[in-house]
């Protein structure tokens, strides 16, 4: 029957870095064609172009790759892929099979002792490196390679990809497919910024997975992301930061709620020192030698040593250490989450009734949006304001 005409070649997967230029050795790749559509397995070997017969489709004889696998070995494995093709369509046909991408590619690993269950797809290896990375956490969080919120991340790119395709193999993942996944995001409405984060994440999971020897396929390292983020070049929009008269407001609003307080307090002291928020709730006394800061930052791992400003000196007094204690955090603790909940009613009650732009972009669409401002004030607020204040 026609739909089970099909056609099987070989080729390089003729890639080129971010230099524009190609690798030593390039995948070799089966190209499968049947009714209109077409899919690609990787062979698992790569070679140097020299040493490949592009018109016999094969590797020159007398030829090795760098791992030192013969022309001939990698020759056989061309040939029991093709033949491996001809059984999987003939038993689709048998069993009068629906002919689509998925059944061809789960039938040839079927004949090839490739199947699903003798090795892991994406979102199971990825998993791994999720659990891994948890266990750290749970086990001793100031030496694990992830904070919390990173984590987090993960586990959100991991229910993205198992919506946007499931069953997905390491050889699956090409251009075309990264491509589709990232219009797939954008789809979902999602900033193109985050995107831009999230095409990162990917990027991080499959190095991880190269190094682990779970991804042979480096197709994924020469991906550039097709959106950006045009909102970061208008200053107009989406970059908050306080005047000097709101930052006297939030400094001299009377309250006598101490939730309330706390968290002016910690975003005050992030206005003078610069510090993140996971920073200020790390910092402990004895990263303070009198009025002397010395911290090593969170998310960069950069060491930061300076001068406290009189202004934070008298906020930190405000919270001395026990005597019971061996080394403290300075500041209470609280979830950035709830900071930044408490935070908006500190600038509603410091008066900030004026309002800010807001502009998202995805995709090509831009979407802009007037809100009060005390409705945006978050902790990177206060970054951008110490920065307008230099």
């Amino acid at each position: 029957m026609d739909k089970y005409k099909h056609r099987v070649s070989f080729r390089l997967e003729k890639r080129k870095d971010k230099e524009g230029k190609y690798a030593t050795e390039l995948p070799i790749n089966a190209d499968i064609t049947f009714g209109g559509k077409r899919i690609w397995y990787y062979t698992g070997y790569k070679i140097a172009p020299s040493k490949w017969d592009e018109k016999a489709q094969r590797v020159k004889r007398n030829n090795f790759n760098s791992d030192n696998i013969s022309s001939t070995d990698i020759n056989l494995r061309l040939g029991k892929i093709e033949a491996a093709v001809d059984t999987a369509f003939g038993q689709l046909e048998l069993l009068d099979e629906a002919v689509t991408p998925a059944t061809v590619r789960e039938e040839l690993k079927r004949v090839l002792n490739e199947e699903k269950g003798t090795r892991l797809t994406i979102h199971q290896t990825y998993q791994l490196l999720i659990d891994e990375r948890e266990k750290e956490i749970k086990e001793s969080l100031s030496t694990a390679q992830w904070t919390v919120s990173t984590l987090k991340k993960h586990k959100t790119m991991l229910r993205h990809l198992t919506d946007f395709r499931c069953g997905l193999y390491f050889e699956d993942v090409n251009d075309d497919l990264l491509a589709k996944f990232e219009l797939f995001l954008v789809g979902k409405g999602l900033a193109n910024g985050y995107v831009s984060k999230s095409m990162r994440d990917i990027q991080t999971f499959l190095n991880w997975a190269t190094r682990k020897g779970y991804n042979k396929s480096t197709a994924y390292k020469t991906y550039q992301p097709r959106f950006r983020d045009e909102t970061k070049s208008d200053s107009t929009v989406n970059l908050f930061a306080l005047t000097e008269e709101e930052l006297l407001a939030i400094m001299t609003f009377p309250t006598h709620r101490s939730a309330i307080d706390r968290a002016r307090d910690v975003f005050l002291f992030s206005c003078f020192t610069g510090l993140r928020f996971s920073d200020v709730m790390n910092l402990r006394w004895s990263n303070i030698k009198g009025d002397i800061i010395d911290i090593t930052a969170k998310k960069t791992s950069h060491r930061q040593r300076f001068a406290l400003a009189t202004e934070a000196l008298r906020i930190i007094a405000k919270y001395p250490k026990s005597p019971d204690e061996t080394d403290p955090c300075v500041f209470p603790q609280i979830s950035n989450q709830k900071y930044n909940a408490h935070l908006k009613e500190v600038g509603k009650l410091a008066g900030m009734t004026g309002d800010w732009i807001t502009e998202k972009q995805s995709g090509r669409e831009k979407t802009r949006e007037v809100r009060p401002k005390y409705e945006l004030l978050t902790s990177h607020v206060a970054r951008r304001t110490l920065i307008l204040f230099l």
